[in-house]
């Protein structure tokens, strides 16, 4: 129970939600819980809303940042601040998550201490369909070189590739709306790596991980809800450029493929982008 644990909430004109996961937070029963609230650079409006909760709300701690820089600037944002005040483990969740039960936070942090390796865990993610978020994969090559191949199955099988099984224990790749993440790991790779705008950075994570001999950590006896609202990311067409633009920078950085195998995979890729536009 002694060690602390931050909670980051990165609000992009969704303060509404943010109000609702802070009160969802405040009811766990893990006693050493510090709240920060990062604005990506909201509205005026939302960002009078925000300040105005801060004044009710004094033990929440809110950032504002100057521009809207992508989902890891802005977690990092509160990341940071919160390790430099002592947090051991931080909990990175969107706004749109609820954690309904009170003890949520005391299992992750009962079950993590079971797995000495884990420098990330995430529990059991339901989206309203019922559908399971946890735990992933990674695409493999030959899913990804042959792209149409796999969508194609996925749109007449409804195959969500991603999933693995429900086993709780050690695993790939954990969704990015709701994770708990080690502090001392955080300032051994530098924070969350900011060069993707979003998309990608479960992968990235994951590769970070393993590059530094570690492992994420999936814990199944509890459960968060994932309401998935549709954020302000702009249009469709403007949102799987930034897809195409952040999975080609994990390929190139950390994907690990050898230079023939990535040249191909960058190529598919390219007609791939070409096709969708």
């Amino acid at each position: 129970m002694n060690i602390k644990v931050a909670a980051i909430i990165l609000n992009y004109n969704s303060s509404e939600d943010c109000f609702k996961c802070i009160d969802f937070l405040k009811k766990q029963t893990w006693g050493n819980l510090a709240i920060y609230l990062v604005d990506n650079h909201s509205t005026d409006k939302e960002k009078k809303a925000l300040e105005e909760y801060a004044e009710k709300n004094s033990a929440i701690k809110v950032i504002f940042q100057k521009s809207n820089q992508g989902f890891s600037a802005g977690n990092n944002a509160g990341l940071k601040a919160a390790v430099a005040e002592g947090a051991q483990w931080c909990l990175v969740i969107n706004p749109d998550v609820e954690l309904r039960d009170p003890n949520w936070l005391a299992t992750m942090m009962n079950g993590i201490a079971e797995y000495p390796l884990a420098v990330v865990a995430g529990s059991n993610v339901l989206l309203p369909s019922g559908e399971r978020q946890n735990p992933q994969r990674e695409l493999k090559y030959w899913e990804e070189l042959i792209w149409f191949s796999y969508i194609l199955k996925s749109k007449l099988f409804g195959a969500k590739g991603y999933l693995t099984n429900d086993a709780q224990g050690y695993c790939d790749r954990l969704s990015g709306c709701c994770f708990l993440i080690k502090a001392s790991f955080l300032e051994e790779i530098g924070f969350l790596d900011e060069h993707v705008f979003m998309y990608c950075e479960e992968p990235i994570l994951a590769k970070q991980v393993v590059m530094h001999g570690y492992k994420e950590v999936y814990i199944n006896t509890v459960t968060a809800y994932h309401q998935h609202f549709v954020s302000q990311k702009g249009n469709a067409r403007n949102r799987m450029q930034f897809l195409f633009d952040s999975r080609e920078y994990y390929l190139k950085h950390y994907s690990g493929y050898s230079n023939l195998a990535l040249k191909l995979l960058l190529l598919s890729k390219k007609i791939q982008r070409q096709l969708w536009k």
